[in-house]
């Protein structure tokens, strides 16, 4: 199944106005939950995948008192099932009507103790950009996340237990908070690099040449960025405000690396305000290019006219009417043998010199030095 194109696709469905709030509705095109589970602690760590309901709370109930446990949900298509997921652990109703809800802005709420937290994982699908929700849910001895396609965009905190140093082994939901949110905030910087270098292309085919179709594509991109930005603003203003900085099952040693993933969520945010600036000068881009062609082109046609400016004098003198035969003084050349390759030559001679004097001055041309 391409999650990718479900994910540009799908949507999810409204509850109608007026509905009681708690609704549970579940999201069009989403697959049917595959829940994962780790426990960890003490410098341990259990796997155990596509598990149920049943053997989550028997993990749960059998965790110890240096023991957290991880619940990574993938697939949100089963209502029944996300319902007695929140029953488990408690999850409050509206948190949950949020999980299944795509449209929501990056935030944090507590809930009873229970921290619930919103992030939006931007990627792009070909020219397009598009962002999947990831909920997470942190208690005591627990982080459960939620995600509505099978992406399993956190699976690198498998990988870091299995191949880290050990800390997040031996830490608690504090650091393995940390870790969500670090990799969740640093899967933005792929998005910003394709930004960069579509914007580079464009700036390539603008110097070769503009057309109609690069405004369209400019506005386009610009959009795009600017959403960028609203979530990365929306997204700092969590990590800014999120209550477990100064919570007390947040550990000491944990605030500072709390604190980097602030600085990364940052750093995305100026480097997608820098991408919109750089928009805007694409457009000026455009407009200088377009002025310099029409500037060229003017410079031409103001040459050609002036060319044919002596060139209409004369042929305008050699077109008047008078009578050489009333007077010597009427236009003696016209009885001449050769007063039409005189008027050639007159001519001639005249563009030539004008074209010379344009280079000379620069005008046209490489001017000399």
């Amino acid at each position: 199944m391409n999650t990718a194109a479900l994910s540009a696709s799908a949507s999810p469905k409204r509850r109608m106005p007026g509905a009681a709030p708690g609704q549970l509705i579940a999201p069009e095109g989403s697959p049917p939950p595959v829940m994962d589970v780790v426990v960890s602690g003490n410098g341990t760590h259990l796997f155990h995948e596509n598990v149920d309901l049943a053997k989550v709370a028997d993990l749960r109930a059998s965790l110890g008192p240096d023991q957290w446990m991880w619940v990574d949900v993938n697939g949100l298509g089963d209502v029944e099932f996300i319902a007695g997921l929140g029953d488990l652990f408690g999850f409050h109703r509206l948190s949950l009507e949020d999980a299944l809800n795509f449209h929501q802005r990056p935030k944090v709420d507590v809930y009873d103790e229970v921290y619930y937290l919103v992030l939006q994982v931007p990627f792009h699908v070909e020219d397009d950009l598009e962002f999947e929700q990831i909920s997470i849910f942190v208690g005591e001895g627990y982080l459960v996340s939620l995600q509505a396609y099978e992406t399993k965009r956190l699976t690198a905190i498998r990988e870091r237990i299995v191949h880290g140093s050990g800390r997040l082994a031996k830490g608690g939901t504090d650091y393995l908070t940390y870790v969500a949110l670090d990799i969740l905030v640093d899967q933005v910087f792929p998005v910003l690099a394709w930004i960069d270098e579509t914007m580079d292309v464009l700036e390539s085919r603008l110097l070769e040449g503009p057309s109609k179709d690069q405004i369209a594509d400019i506005h386009f991109l610009k959009s795009q960025v600017t959403r960028l930005r609203r979530m990365l603003w929306d997204q700092g203003l969590l990590l800014q405000s999120f209550p477990g900085m100064e919570e007390d099952w947040v550990r000491e040693e944990t605030r500072p690396y709390l604190r980097d993933v602030r600085d990364h969520a940052g750093r995305a945010l100026g480097l997608a305000e820098q991408q919109r600036e750089a928009c805007a000068g694409l457009f000026e881009l455009h407009h200088s290019v377009v002025g310099a062609q029409l500037n060229e082109i003017i410079k031409i046609l103001t040459i050609i006219s002036t060319i044919f400016i002596p060139l209409t004098f004369i042929v305008g003198v050699y077109g008047m009417n008078f009578d050489p035969e009333k007077s010597a003084w009427n236009m003696p050349e016209l009885g001449w043998k050769y007063g039409y390759l005189f008027s050639w030559a007159l001519m001639i001679s005249c563009a030539w010199g004008m074209m010379a004097l344009f280079r000379r001055r620069g005008w046209i041309g490489t001017k000399k030095q």
